[in-house]
This record gives C-alpha cells, structure tokens and sequence, in this order.
C-alpha cells in the first residue's frame, strides 16, 4: 500500500484516506436454492461447492424482480451473475433478446466468447451476435436477426 500511497504523493495528489481490507475465504452458497431454470442449473453443475454468496445473492435478488449492481473485483465472478441471469431471461421468454454493453474491443471479444459458451451448455440453441464499430451499418440488423433463440413457432430452441 505504501508504493500506491507514494505514487499519488509523487504525483502532488492529497490522499485523504486509505484503508487495507485483509483477504477473506471465499464463502460458497448451493446454487439449488434458487429454483433456477434446467439450463441454468446445467451451466451451474460444475461449481462442486456452491456460487460465491455474492453472485447467489446478485442472482436471488434479480428473480425477484429487482435491478442489480455488482461492484467486485476482477475475476470475482461477475460475469456468471449476468450469464445466468441472462439465462433465465430466455428460459422463460423465448423471444427475448439480451443485449451486452461492454466498453472495449477486448472485452467484448472474451464476453462474446463466453456467452457462446455458456448458452451452449445450458443447451439454449441460439447464436450470439457481436456488433463493435468495425461492423458495418448495413451488416448490424442481420447480426441482430441472426442472433435469436426461437424457431418459427416461437418456442425454444434445445438440444435433445
């Protein structure tokens, strides 16, 4: 902490007030609580111990219907938050669409990525689209239209 403290001072910046947070064990809840979706409970198999208690408390709060902000640190587990809940978005509305916003090129190449993944093992059949500034005007209402998860009788798409 001090070599932060000593570059802001370095910099004539006044630093008002600094504090450490010790480092805390991860505290694990059972995803199966939540009466997620099959697909979701399928992505989610894989975390033997249960979801950070953030991500099952970001989740619990988005089913019942309030809005979420998560604020943690990188590679806390913010993106499965947003996966899952996107998930049972289209479990339970078909036709629905997620749009993600992410503010640089890299990022939403490794977003793109990982929501190709996790929507392939829930077993929701449905393309994931990316639009950035180097897509055309003309190329974007085709991405948008080729990244639905419904069929002509809008029912979901999945694997038998």
């Amino acid at each position: 902490m001090d070599s932060i403290i000593e570059f802001f001072q370095n910099k004539e910046w006044e630093v008002v007030h600094s504090f450490e947070i010790d480092e805390r064990e991860a505290q694990y809840e059972d995803y199966k609580a939540l009466s997620l979706s099959d697909e979701s409970e399928t992505v989610l198999s894989e975390y033997e111990k249960g979801i950070y208690k953030h991500q099952w408390m970001s989740i619990k709060e988005f089913k019942d219907g309030n809005n979420v902000c998560v604020s943690t640190s990188t590679s806390s587990g913010k993106t499965l938050i947003f996966n899952i809940s996107g998930i049972e978005v289209i479990s339970n509305n078909p036709s629905a669409k997620i749009l993600a916003i992410y503010p640089l090129k890299a990022l939403g190449s490794e977003q793109e990525l990982r929501w190709g993944e996790v929507l392939k093992k829930s077993g929701l059949q449905s393309e994931v689209g990316r639009i950035d500034g180097a897509v055309p005007q003309s190329e974007r209402e085709k991405i948008i239209k080729n990244s639905e998860c419904v069929n002509e009788n809008e029912t979901p798409l999945r694997k038998n």
